[in-house]
């Protein structure tokens, strides 16, 4: 079952780890999600202290997913989205190239100008740590995997599929 987070005070943390610091490896942050509220910036997953690693949030820009990371620009998928309907959000870091999917489809990339910081500050979901921007919806099946990015090209999501490491989880390579 998926977690609610109602938007005003609910967040899972997690405190800073080494796990979380991708440097210059493969990783990939995925997680199914339903927005319940397009009015607000909502954060997804964050963490940012001294020096930010990753954040997706969702809103910021209209009804889009937006990511940051350390030596990249801030960006948002081309695509709108809708509240009430489930998504499969799966961000993978290959080198310094950073690819949104949604439900399979890449909807932006980014290119670092470094490798990502490690930030010694909390993994924050559905909330910044100050207790700001809390996200409004449904999360489930939240995934963080240092040393593989498990899509490329292009995916397609099979319901509570998961690949071993190694395998890039491809269904479809075009």
């Amino acid at each position: 079952s998926s977690m609610y987070f109602d938007g005003t005070d609910d967040y899972l943390s997690v405190p800073a780890s080494p796990d979380f610091n991708f440097g210059n490896s493969d990783a990939t942050i995925e997680f199914s999600v339903n927005p319940q509220d397009l009015t607000t910036q909502q954060r997804i997953v964050s963490t940012q202290g001294t020096d930010y690693l990753i954040i997706i949030w969702f809103g910021r820009t209209d009804n889009k997913f937006s990511f940051r990371t350390t030596n990249a620009a801030e960006t948002a998928t081309g695509s709108s989205f809708s509240t009430n309907v489930w998504y499969h959000v799966a961000v993978t870091k290959v080198g310094r190239v950073f690819k949104l999917y949604v439900d399979g489809i890449e909807e932006l990339a980014v290119t670092a100008t470094g490798d990502a910081a490690y930030s010694d500050a909390l993994l924050m979901i559905g909330a910044y740590h100050d207790g700001t921007e809390d996200f409004n919806g449904y999360l489930d099946e939240i995934r963080i995997s240092s040393g593989i990015a498990r899509y490329s090209k292009s995916i397609e999501r099979f319901a509570n599929t998961f690949v071993a490491k190694g395998d890039t989880g491809d269904a479809f390579t075009a």
